[in-house]
C-alpha cells in the first residue's frame, strides 16, 4: 500500500497565475491578428502606393523582440536580487558579526 502516488495539494496562487498568463497570451494573439487583418484590408483598399500600414509587420516583430529582451532582463534582475538577499542573509548570520 505504500506504493501509492501521493497527490500534491492544489496551489491556487500558481493556478491563478497560469490562468492569467494564458488569458493574456490569448488576448495578445487575438489583438495581433486583428491589427494585421485591418492593416491588410487597408493595404488592399488603397489605389496608390502603400502607406503606414506597410510598417505594421516590422512593428510587431520589433515589439516581440522588445518583449523577449525585457523578459530576459527581468529574469536576470530577479536572479541578482535573490543572490544579493542570500549574501546579506549569510553575512548577518555569520559569527563574526554577532559581536
Amino acid at each position: 500500500m505504500n506504493n501509492r502516488i501521493k497527490k500534491k495539494p492544489l496551489q491556487l496562487r500558481r493556478s491563478v497565475r497560469a490562468g492569467i498568463r494564458i488569458g493574456v497570451l490569448v488576448l495578445t494573439a487575438m489583438t495581433t491578428v486583428e491589427i494585421a487583418r485591418q492593416a491588410w484590408e487597408t493595404y488592399q483598399s488603397r489605389t496608390g502606393a502603400p502607406g503606414g500600414e506597410i510598417l505594421v509587420l516590422p512593428m510587431m516583430i520589433l515589439l516581440f523582440y522588445t518583449g523577449w529582451t525585457a523578459r530576459g532582463e527581468w529574469i536576470d534582475f530577479k536572479r541578482s536580487l535573490r543572490e544579493t538577499e542570500r549574501r546579506e542573509y549569510h553575512a548577518s548570520n555569520s559569527p563574526a558579526y554577532k559581536g
